[in-house]
């Protein structure tokens, strides 16, 4: 009995740490744990395609500035399937001179109107919190082409760290 009640505390435990700190992200870097989560998403929605393109998640990125990335996908695919009525999300996360930039748009509904994340709800507001103790910026808005268009860009020395500490 005390052996059962050990294991169920472990669970506990590691569901705590994967909430924290997605294994995925430590064990395999940035985009393979983009690509599982995406996958994880396709499994449980069949009927929505979620097209990656993931080119600037490879490579050197500082543990915050990943994590961050990671957490704006992983609530914005939540966002995008709850709420969008979409079905076909696209997730691009590209890198420039200075910058990951991470933009989500869904062919759904698209929004009510123009809003800044920090002003929507938890989710977003919790997104924006993250961005912004990296120094980046989150925008949420209608896409051109129809939909809703989280973009978010996180500052980045060269070699890919952070260029603002978010103690």
């Amino acid at each position: 009995r005390i052996d059962a009640q050990i294991a169920a505390l472990q669970q506990v435990n590691r569901r705590i740490l994967g909430r924290l700190r997605p294994a995925a992200l430590e064990e395999m870097g940035l985009a393979d744990a983009l690509e599982a989560l995406a996958q994880g998403w396709r499994d449980a929605n069949p009927k929505v395609a979620i097209a990656l393109s993931l080119d600037g998640a490879s490579g050197d990125i500082e543990e915050a500035t990943a994590l961050t990335a990671y957490r704006i996908v992983q609530e914005a695919l939540a966002n995008a399937l709850k709420h969008s009525g979409a079905n076909r999300v696209e997730v691009a996360v590209m890198r420039s001179t200075g910058g990951l930039h991470i933009v989500v748009r869904d062919n759904g509904a698209g929004l009510q109107t123009t809003r800044s994340a920090s002003s929507s709800g938890l989710g977003l507001r919790g997104m924006s919190e993250r961005v912004g103790a990296l120094g980046g910026a989150l925008t949420l808005a209608n896409d051109a082409m129809g939909g809703a268009r989280l973009t978010a860009s996180l500052p980045m020395r060269e070699g890919g760290t952070a260029q603002h500490d978010p103690l």
